[in-house]
């Protein structure tokens, strides 16, 4: 994060089921962490999306998410069964959000 954020709170590791998205889960999740930032007296709340990761953007853009910055970083993946490792780590183009709940 940029220095000038200091302490903020972030939300992560968001992910709803293929079968449930498009029925308001997501929007639900984010509303809740959102509250729960509000009652621990934060105003403003920030989320990291991988770039490609279009259909997540454009809900959190919805829901008044606004893009700060993008920037690459490491991530890591299931590996091919076939290279016989569990996991592997690759970069990858991020987006950083973050949304005022003044």
């Amino acid at each position: 994060l940029p220095s000038t954020k200091g302490l903020i709170p972030v939300l992560s590791n968001l992910a709803v089921r293929e079968d449930t998205r498009g029925k308001g889960v997501g929007s639900e999740l984010c509303k809740r962490c959102e509250d729960a930032a509000k009652e621990w007296g934060f105003m403003e709340i920030l989320l990291l999306v991988e770039e490609q990761n279009m259909a997540a953007r454009k809900l959190y853009q919805k829901l008044g998410y606004q893009e700060m910055f993008t920037q690459s970083q490491d991530t890591v993946r299931p590996a091919r069964a076939e290279s016989g490792d569990g996991l592997k780590t690759e970069p990858v183009s991020i987006v950083a959000m973050a949304k005022s709940m003044q």
